[in-house]
């Protein structure tokens, strides 16, 4: 299993899952978001580290964190199937910006992302697998 800790992340190209995760996440929360790294891991279970995680969502939000950890269920994955176990966000810090005008009308406007994060994180990595 050491072997394949170690091996997997040689064969598998990790700068073009991180584009393709940053894309797909920036384009879910209709904003932009960006990493410095993501990192595998099979120890305890498999999961998938993201390092400096900053989120902007023009007029909503924004901040960063740490750490993203996003942890799978070990058997549906030996099917295909990506479940989300456990979320993990190390040191998060979001700022968000209220409306000023609250008379205006919420249903004409986008929105908000869904904060239901397990979803959203299997949203974004089951086209991975």
């Amino acid at each position: 299993m050491l072997a394949f800790q170690i091996i997997v992340p040689k064969i598998i190209n990790l700068e073009s899952i991180r584009r393709k995760i940053l894309a797909t996440a920036s384009e879910k929360v209709g904003g932009e978001v960006k990493c410095h790294k993501i990192g595998l891991s099979f120890f305890p279970y498999p999961h998938v580290v993201i390092d400096q995680v900053s989120l902007a969502i023009p007029g909503k939000v924004s901040g960063s964190m740490e750490a993203l950890g996003v942890y799978a269920k070990f058997l549906p994955l030996l099917r295909g199937k990506l479940q989300i176990a456990e979320v993990n966000l190390e040191s998060p810090e979001f700022k968000v910006v209220l409306p000023t005008n609250t008379t205006k009308k919420l249903e004409k406007e986008r929105p908000a992302p869904s904060l239901d994060v397990p979803t959203f994180a299997a949203q974004i990595l089951t086209p991975l697998i």
